[in-house]
């Protein structure tokens, strides 16, 4: 009886740990930075549609060259706000969001 227990027990906390982790993975979205260029100072502008106006950000600091960021998913685009090595603006396009985005150097607008 005890080792049922034992086992019931374990299978409910393995089943709560799943349950939780599939709930943060539905509200985050991977970005990964494959330009070449380092992103520093790194925010990322959230809208609702491609064009749209700004909605919301995320401040994710550096993210550098084949680096990957998590983000909170709080729009159905979004783009790219950072510096380069020089300070000057690195800019991207409007992205859609979705699990894992890969942003490539034919996604900036300036660089």
């Amino acid at each position: 009886m005890k080792k049922t227990i034992k086992i019931l027990m374990l299978l409910l906390v393995t089943c709560l740990a799943i349950t939780s982790c599939s709930k943060d993975d539905e509200d985050t979205f991977e970005i990964t930075n494959v330009t070449g260029l380092p992103f520093y100072d790194c925010n990322v502008w959230f809208m609702d549609s491609k064009g749209g106006e700004l909605t919301n950000y995320e401040k994710v600091g550096n993210l550098l060259n084949n680096e990957t960021v998590r983000v909170k998913k709080q729009g159905l685009f979004f783009n790219i706000d950072a510096r380069n090595s020089s300070g000057k603006l690195i800019l991207s396009n409007d992205i859609m969001v979705s699990d894992k985005v890969n942003i490539y150097k034919s996604n900036l607008l300036i660089y």
